[in-house]
């Protein structure tokens, strides 16, 4: 026999209607505490010998005022097993004998419970997950002279077996933390026969920055999370108290949102009619997926499936419950819508969030036109959307750009780079973008946008690894950590380009932007070609012209530029040609470019090889003693003053002087063999003229 015995929660009340109440922790002794006009109930739970089977003991504390005391079972398979202090006058109902302190009455009651064929709450064995067990319907009788009202007392301490909730009871083996953020108290309960991914410190970091960011009232004091497994159904539940949840550890792991859709169930406290009981499981689905995403638990790839799957229904009407019942819609086209309505309400300054708020300190029932209403309040159009997306099939909707948000890393800062590139009409040209985070925190599902002409034609053909989801406005990639850069490689091709702008934007989730911008030109690359000798001798003047293409190109300014051995080289140019003097042999490098109004530029450069000047003395050195005068002066020198230069002899007044020693008549330098060689040539020409 299994002995798990957990104690039941208090609920105090007088002079009131029905009640329901809550599971909670060890009772204590109320006998002592309670008014003289209340009456507190408290339930026991203990496990039972039959699997799927616990037992409650109901025991009651009434006041010294109070004349009498009916209570109902409100449910036939309650199996009531014994009764002390209370009378049976019909089926289910008991009265008390107005004489026995603290009246009991012990119950057993079956707890397996299934939706859609899995179990909801479970006796597994070893551990046990139930809802409140029993539900009473309470009448009494006090003095004529009571006046009180309902007081509903929080839950104490478990006891060792177990842990009881507002509205939820858990019998078995556990680890239990607590954490807390902006006044609300969480507990986390995690069973022994479950293993979630996510260590408790960081399911309690989750829990904490939903708390933080999901503003919409109806904050609980305590909220306890119950972690659990087979053979519970893959989800969650939460209790109608808003005040404890199940969570299959299947779901306390990425890229799942059922930590998150669980806590927004319990902040919500309208009471609403079935025209808007779409938006309990809608609103979960939407801002479940969307706490998850500004936490970094799933990449936007994920967000967008999950709102997207709501655009498969063709014939569901949101306001008209008979036209989804026994379908996901509610889920799935509610959050959908719910993502259309946020979006719009935030481009009016406003949000759903603000509605839901509204929704939940709101009194009395939340119908369909009211809850139009105070949506209207943010925004006067908000009628026209609810007659075109809630009380009719609404169209096709497109989930939000990740840039519709405000989110929570304020430290990513984005930078978007694109290169300068040459593209012709028709050509289709790869082109990397950069995305780099130069912040110090991780960019959430950052977004690169492109905005052309219809003449240009920008695709993705490579994300760097990241997963990419293609929405309307451009494409949105996996987070991007502090520090990090995505090298994106797009294809761009255009049927004109003359003055064409590629405007490129980034953004994220966490509000950051960035943008450039790059503009395309039809012009044919400009080209320039270079002319000039490829041999050259020092001293003499070297040109060099300049010629572009395509010949329409307007160029504005040629720049020349020679270098030379060791030196730099001046170089006088007037348009597109330019000389310049080389006074030393070498290798000289003739460098020009051309710039074209349209801000183009092309630059070439050539080489010209430069010989030394020739010598213009081309005689045979003789030896100081020949042909010479004893006065040192050459044998040719006819006085001072006066030199022969080869065959032109010539005074200092410039007539023909005669011939000299020296001089055969064929010039300076000629010896008697070259003139007897001379004569004998000349005999052979006469010979053969004759």
């Amino acid at each position: 026999m299994r002995s798990r015995v957990l104690h039941g929660a208090v609920v105090v009340f007088a002079l009131a209607g029905l009640l329901t109440v809550g599971v909670g922790g060890a009772a204590a002794s109320h006998g002592d505490d309670i008014e003289e006009t209340e009456i507190v109930e408290v339930q026991t739970v203990s496990d039972d010998p039959e699997q799927g089977v616990v037992r409650v003991e109901l025991q009651y504390h009434i006041g010294s005022e109070v004349l009498g005391l009916r209570t109902g079972l409100r449910n036939s398979e309650y199996e009531v097993t014994g009764v002390d202090g209370f009378e049976a006058i019909d089926e289910g109902r008991y009265e008390w004998d107005g004489q026995t302190t603290d009246p009991t009455i012990d119950v057993r009651v079956p707890i397996n419970e299934t939706s859609s064929g899995a179990y909801d709450y479970v006796d597994a064995g070893e551990w046990l997950i139930t809802d409140r067990p029993v539900l009473t319907r309470l009448g009494w009788r006090p003095s004529l002279e009571a006046e009180g009202e309902i007081e509903v007392r929080q839950p104490t301490a478990a006891g060792e077996e177990g842990v009881a909730a507002d509205g939820m009871v858990y019998l078995g083996g556990y680890e239990r933390y607590s954490f807390s953020a902006a006044g609300e108290q969480f507990d986390l309960v995690i069973s022994e026969a479950a293993d979630p991914a996510w260590s408790p410190a960081e399911i309690g970091a989750r829990l904490v920055t939903a708390s933080r960011r999901f503003d919409v009232g109806a904050r609980s004091d305590r909220l306890t999370v119950f972690a659990v497994t087979d053979p519970l159904r893959r989800g969650g539940l939460a209790t109608g108290t808003n005040a404890a949840v199940w969570v299959h550890e299947a779901g306390l792991t990425a890229p799942q949102t059922t930590l998150f859709h669980e806590y927004v169930h319990s902040r919500q406290a309208y009471n609403r009619t079935d025209a808007v009981e779409w938006t309990i499981e809608g609103s979960a689905d939407y801002f479940g997926a969307l706490l998850a995403l500004k936490n970094g638990s799933i990449e936007y790839h994920r967000f967008y499936r999950l709102l997207d799957r709501g655009n498969s229904y063709d014939d569901v009407v949101l306001a008209d419950a008979d036209t989804w019942e026994g379908t996901a819609a509610h889920y799935e086209l509610g959050s959908l819508v719910l993502a259309a309505m946020d979006e719009r309400l935030r481009a009016a300054g406003a949000s759903y969030a603000a509605v839901l708020r509204a929704k939940n300190e709101a009194d009395g029932q939340i119908t369909g036109n009211r809850f139009a209403s105070l949506a209207a309040e943010f925004d006067s159009g908000m009628d026209a959307f609810f007659d075109r997306y809630v009380r009719s099939r609404p169209p096709e909707i497109s989930v939000p750009d990740p840039t519709v948000y405000d989110g929570p890393n304020d430290g990513a800062a984005l930078d978007v780079r694109v290169p300068e590139f040459d593209l012709d009409p028709g050509e289709r040209e790869p082109v990397t973008v950069t995305l780099a985070n130069t912040g110090t925190e991780t960019s959430l599902a950052p977004q690169i946008s492109v905005n052309t002409s219809g003449n240009v034609t920008v695709e993705l053909i490579d994300s760097d690894g990241s997963v990419v989801t293609d929405t309307d406005e451009g494409w949105v990639f996996d987070h991007l950590p502090a520090g990090e850069a995505y090298d994106l490689t797009f294809t761009v091709e255009a049927n004109r380009t003359d003055g064409e702008q590629i405007a490129v934007s980034a953004g994220d989730l966490s509000n950051q932007r960035a943008a450039t911008s790059v503009t395309l030109d039809s012009s044919d690359p400009l080209g320039v070609t270079l002319s000039l000798p490829a041999e050259a001798t020092a001293g003499e003047q070297i040109n060099a012209t300049a010629t572009t293409t395509p010949e329409e190109a307007s160029i504005t300014r040629y720049s020349f530029s020679v270098t030379g051995p060791g030196t730099q080289v001046t170089a006088d140019s007037s348009g597109q040609a330019a000389t310049f003097t080389p006074e030393e042999a070498g290798t000289y490098t003739v460098s020009v470019t051309a710039t074209a109004a349209d801000g183009r530029t092309a630059t070439t450069e050539e080489t010209v090889d430069v010989s030394p000047v020739p010598s213009d003395d081309t005689s045979e050195e003789t030896d100081d003693t020949d042909g010479s005068d004893g006065d040192g002066t050459d044998g040719d020198s006819t006085g001072e003053g006066e030199t022969t230069d080869g065959d032109d002899t010539s005074s200092s007044d410039g007539t023909d002087a005669p011939d000299q020693g020296g001089s055969d008549g064929f010039g300076d330098g000629f010896g008697p063999a070259v003139g007897v060689g001379a004569l004998l040539a000349l005999s052979l020409l006469a010979r053969r003229a004759h």
